[in-house]
Order: structure tokens, then sequence, then C-alpha cells
């Protein structure tokens, strides 16, 4: 089906993928599979179907759930994004990697608001400090968004977090620019 999906017979790796997904409901990787093959083919609303499947199938999977609530903002249906979102917070509330797969879609969804509310939710050292990567995450979404005023201000409080490593100076330096 990989094959199919790169010489341009999506449709056929689609069928595959499906059929093997039926056979295999238990295999994350058919899913994830899919639902990159819909979303790269356009076909949100299916990719979209398999998410909630996959959700379904793996209740305990963040991965299921951040695509989910990814497609859920790219087809419009935010309301429905936001409460699963909040049930998103709400479950993984101390896990800094699951937290970060949502950062990783505010990013790639260029939404500076929902980088915001992974920031709130981050969890924070005993100075009351949110991990840099939030920072970083709610920085780079300013920036996409072209909210620079916000992405200034994000840069301060990077700033004042402490010491930062070269590579985070440069980056730092660079976002200001």
């Amino acid at each position: 089906s990989r094959i199919d999906a790169a010489t341009g017979y999506g449709e056929i790796a689609a069928m595959e993928l499906e059929s093997l997904r039926r056979q295999n409901p238990d295999n994350e990787q058919l899913y994830i599979q899919l639902i990159s093959l819909y979303q790269r083919a356009g076909q949100l609303d299916e990719a979209r179907r398999v998410a909630t499947l996959r959700t379904l199938q793996h209740p305990d999977s963040p991965g299921a759930t951040c695509d989910l609530i990814s497609l859920l903002f790219e087809t419009g249906a935010k309301d429905s994004a936001q409460r699963e979102l909040d049930g998103y917070f709400t479950r993984y509330a101390s896990d800094q990697r699951a937290l970060m797969l949502i950062a990783g879609i505010a990013i790639r969804l260029e939404n500076p608001d929902l980088a915001r509310q992974v920031r709130q939710h981050a969890p924070q050292d005993e100075a009351g400090r949110v991990p840099l990567p939030f920072l970083f995450a709610e920085l780079t979404t300013d920036c996409q968004a072209g909210a620079y005023a916000q992405a200034l201000q994000t840069a301060t409080v990077i700033d004042q977090a402490g010491a930062l490593s070269p590579a985070a100076q440069g980056s730092l330096f660079l976002m200001r620019c």
C-alpha cells in the first residue's frame, strides 16, 4: 500500500489499508498510515473518521486523541475539538510529552490560541516557570500568525526563564529578528 500511495494509486492504497485495519483493529500503525494517506490526499473528513475509530480502539493513546483533535480543528468542528482538548488536558495533566504533542499541533495549525492553552496546562517548576519547549512552541505560533507584539512578550518570558543553551539563545535571537 505504501508503493501504491507513492506511485499515485492512493485509492488502492486506502482500500488496502482499510481492509488491513479491519482485519487488525489493534494495530495502531495501520490507523496512523491511513490517517496520513487521507490527509495527504486532502480527504480530511475520511482522516477524521479513521482518527475517531483509532481513538475508540485505543482510548489510552495520547497520539490517537491528538490526531482527532487536530482533525476536528481542521474540519471546522471547533466546539468538539475544544471538548476533546479539555478532556485531554485533564487526562494528561502531568504528562509533559503528551502535552507537547498538542503543542506540535498548535505549531502545525499555526494556532497561537491553542499554544497558549497548552502553556497554561504545562507543568511548572518550583519557581512557577513553564518548560522552555512550551514557550518556544507559543513563540513559534505567534510568529507564524503574525502576532509579533505577543511574540516579543513571549520572547521576554523565555529570556527571564534562566540560562539558555547556546542553541536556544540562537533560536530566540533568530525568532526575534
